[in-house]
């Protein structure tokens, strides 16, 4: 499936499409945008797929909705295939990890001027938005405007048993891990790689950063990322950025690096076959 993430380069009005991964052949597309039962307005922006439900799941924090598309019942034509649940968080946006059980780990980024009071980076909570525990920690302690633009363009992924978190910055490169249980977070290791350079203003110099992660999978044994790591952004064409795969595993470490003809944009690894499946851009910018 692809959510709308790719919407762009996908060029139609829905935002959830589903594949043939053997042929590749388009079996059928929908959720459209708007406040209607089988839409959203920016829930896209916050996607994930729950492998144990089967469902593509959207946090849509301009409606505080869940939108929740169940992939078998979608293909089949299924009443009630698309469906919404409340989302209860104070937070006007948050980047959000479905768990097990209906719990939900947001992670926050909130800027020098935040109305908040009060925050936490990771916030894990039940399905009813009742805060289990929180963890607040972040690589940089002083709550900067580089931090803030820093985080602002972060990737993140988790295993499929939603027992580890990776995060990985865009621009410059700092490798996170976490573990992940219902009483806490703990922080497996941070690594630093390269320093970015973003500088502390309110406005970011994403042009002074070299462009690092741009999509990040997570395996039970490592974590998989779309990579440049050499360019800053506007120095060469789009199609020259990210043509890399990095590797690393669960301590942060860098274990191998693959090098591609072609842009990646998402990337996903099925590790019982030896498969790497990659959404990608060629040199005449088709998908």
């Amino acid at each position: 499936f692809l959510t709308s993430k790719l919407k762009w380069m996908v060029h139609t009005s829905s935002y959830i499409h589903v594949y043939d991964k053997e042929t590749g052949k388009h079996i059928k597309s929908g959720l459209g945008k708007g406040r209607g039962p089988n839409e959203t307005l920016m829930g896209h922006l916050n996607s994930s797929f729950d492998a144990e439900k089967g469902d593509v799941v959207m946090y849509d924090f301009y409606q505080k909705a869940i939108i929740r598309c169940n992939i078998p019942k979608f293909i089949g034509g299924e009443f009630g295939a698309i469906y919404r649940e409340e989302l209860h968080t104070k937070y006007n946006f948050a980047n959000t990890v479905p768990l097990k059980e209906g719990k939900v780990l947001f992670i926050n980024n909130c800027s020098p001027y935040s109305i908040y009071e009060e925050w936490y980076r990771f916030i894990y909570a039940d399905d009813l938005g009742n805060v289990i525990y929180k963890f607040d920690k972040f690589p940089f302690e002083e709550n900067s405007w580089l931090r803030y633009n820093l985080y602002s363009n972060m990737e993140y992924a988790v295993t499929q048993n939603r027992d580890k978190l990776a995060i990985f910055t865009h621009y410059g490169l700092i490798a996170e891990t976490f573990e992940l249980s219902d009483d806490a977070i703990k922080e497996i290791a941070t690594k630093y790689y390269i320093e970015p350079t973003l500088g502390n203003e309110k406005e970011p110099d994403y042009g002074g950063a070299i462009l690092c992660v741009g999509d990040v999978y997570a395996t039970d044994s490592a974590i998989y990322c779309a990579y440049d790591g050499e360019h800053y952004l506007g120095s060469v064409p789009r199609r020259l950025l990210k043509k890399n795969i990095a590797v690393f595993d669960w301590n942060g470490n860098a274990k191998a690096l693959y090098k591609t003809n072609m842009r990646v944009e998402c990337i996903c690894c099925d590790e019982n076959s030896s498969k790497l499946y990659a959404v990608i851009e060629d040199a005449l910018e088709g998908i």
